[in-house]
């Protein structure tokens, strides 16, 4: 009789905690001090993650910003490059023709338009370019740029004369 107590009472008190965990609100001890540490554990994987996931995202804004300034510093390298092969092979040519020019011992003058010095010869120069380009303008305007006779065509008789010369039916 004993053993058959001592089992129902398990027994009730095993219902009496399925009851407790089956309720809606559960209120069993075990149980919420488990969930308590299961919640707890997630909240901190969340925030890790979060954290995680910014700084992995903060890395990359970087890693971005560092590519494109790289290629960005490569571009700018290669177009100094190039303009400087360019810069060397034009003076390297113009050194060749100023080397070769006593060697055609041609009669040709060397020439070189030099600034004058004093200001009144820079603006009477100035003033004599422009009342030549003022000059030219006009002409294009009213007479016309570059002024030729007007060509008229063949007139049809002009035509089939030639046609007859050169042997065409």
């Amino acid at each position: 009789m004993k053993v058959l107590r001592l089992h129902e009472e398990r027994l009730a008190a095993l219902d009496a905690e399925l009851n407790l965990l089956n309720d809606p609100f559960c209120s069993h001890p075990e149980f919420l001090l488990q969930r308590q540490c299961l919640d707890t554990r997630r909240d901190e994987r969340i925030q890790l993650e979060h954290v995680t996931a910014r700084l992995k995202q903060e890395c990359l804004e970087r890693k971005v910003v560092a590519v494109r300034a790289q290629i960005h510093c490569q571009y700018f390298q290669e177009a100094r490059q190039i303009r400087e092969d360019c810069v060397t092979q034009l003076n390297e040519m113009y050194c060749k023709i100023q080397a070769e020019r006593p060697q055609t011992k041609s009669k040709e003058p060397h020439f070189i338009y030099n600034l004058p010095a004093k200001r009144s010869q820079r603006i009477a120069f100035q003033t004599a370019y422009n009342k030549e380009v003022s000059v030219l303008s006009g002409i294009a305007r009213h007479i016309g740029f570059p002024a030729a006779p007007e060509i008229v065509g063949a007139r049809p008789s002009e035509m089939e004369e030639d046609l007859r010369a050169m042997g065409v039916s």
